[in-house]
């Protein structure tokens, strides 16, 4: 928060790594570890320089219990942030004041990922957005006043061929949803 030093994730084959250096890349310190198949995501400081809050995958086919925890950079001590688990989480950012941080995730595994408020310190999560598009990067500015953050929406089609070789396939559809599998009816 101070600008001197910077917050990443090392993965290796065995572990994943929360590290800390200074801003030019130097000093670099492991501040913790975590198995590989509940890895470090994406690493946010407290406006205090205290602690670091992250992302944390579960590792697991389609990464359904993720959590928002909290590394204190003075001995690497990790807790969670919120009770809440999570589908699949992403962006984190605390707000300026220190009284909570937003993400990018989702509760579900079928709902798309949107922006959540988690309260700090007692970890209350609240979805902010809740719409059919999926949020997955955000960012605030310096007095948390203002966010942008990235918004998806999948669109796709759905073409036919009756014979694939001799004729070029023909769209039915026109970008009006988000298709997964199609099938024929019978008849």
């Amino acid at each position: 928060p101070d600008g001197n030093r910077i917050a990443f994730v090392r993965r290796s084959n065995d572990e994943s790594a929360l590290i800390v250096a200074d801003a030019d890349g130097s000093n670099q310190r492991k501040l913790a570890t975590r198995p590989v198949t509940d890895y470090f995501k994406v690493p946010a400081w407290s406006p205090d320089g205290k602690q670091i809050a992250c992302s944390a995958g579960s590792g697991e086919p389609y990464d359904l219990r993720n959590s928002i925890i909290a590394v204190r950079v003075e001995d690497g001590t990790q807790s969670p942030l919120t009770p809440q688990r999570w589908a699949s989480t992403y962006g984190v950012e605390w707000l300026a004041d220190g009284s909570g941080l937003l993400i990018t995730g989702r509760d579900r595994y079928e709902t798309p990922d949107q922006i959540w408020h988690i309260s700090y310190p007692d970890g209350v999560a609240r979805r902010l957005t809740s719409d059919s598009k999926i949020y997955r990067s955000i960012s605030l500015t310096a007095d948390s006043r203002t966010i942008v953050a990235v918004q998806t929406q999948l669109l796709s089609d759905i073409w036919v061929a009756s014979d694939w070789k001799a004729n070029l396939p023909r769209k039915i559809t026109f970008g009006t949803g988000s298709y997964e599998s199609a099938c024929y009816a019978p008849d």
